[in-house]
């Protein structure tokens, strides 16, 4: 199922991941959401199910919408904020980038799928980038980013990543419903 569900978030944005405004990140997930359920059932214009996303994903800059083959839909706040410093590593005096790319490797919640995405598009960049941020003369990426972010994301690569989304059948999907009707009629 993930691998159908990429496929729609592709065929729907064009890629694995955009980056949007956090006030655009509902209606992009919502229009996603609606993709998928299309695909599956056509024609099925069920409300999507309730999903609150955290006001702090709503209020960011931007956020990256990202689709990992392996572990479904993921959100990278401030994202657009690291791909300018990774087009201009000199931006690394800057603390607000400096403490941004430091939450990036040292956050546990945060996936090394963001920081490859980041590094793509210009790997020697991305060394100089790192190489400051560690203070690290002749850092490389292409040579030794695979060993950073094993030693500072270890749990992803040690561990069985889940897939963030999970695929509902409309069985289960019943009973969650009804779980939660019984739920708010509890006094």
């Amino acid at each position: 199922m993930l691998t159908e569900q990429r496929e729609v978030f592709i065929d729907l944005y064009g890629a694995e991941y955009i980056v949007v405004r956090g006030e655009d990140v509902a209606p992009r997930y919502d229009a996603f959401m609606r993709a998928c359920m299309d695909r599956a059932q056509p024609g099925n214009t069920s409300p999507l199910p309730g999903f609150t996303l955290p006001d702090d994903l709503l209020e960011a800059e931007t956020v990256a919408i990202h689709f990992d083959p392996e572990t479904g839909i993921s959100f990278y706040l401030e994202f657009g904020l690291l791909q300018e410093l990774f087009a201009n590593p000199k931006l690394i005096n800057r603390r607000r980038y400096r403490e941004t790319l430091t939450s990036y490797l040292r956050g546990d919640d945060i996936s090394p799928a963001a920081i490859r995405l980041l590094t793509e598009p210009d790997p020697d960049s991305a060394g100089v980038v790192f190489g400051k941020l560690l203070k690290k003369k002749n850092f490389s990426w292409p040579e030794h980013g695979e060993s950073l972010l094993r030693r500072y994301k270890a749990r992803y690569f040690d561990e069985p990543q889940l897939p963030t989304t999970v695929p509902v059948s409309d069985t289960m999907a019943g009973h969650l419903r009804n779980a939660l009707r019984e739920e708010s009629s509890e006094p």
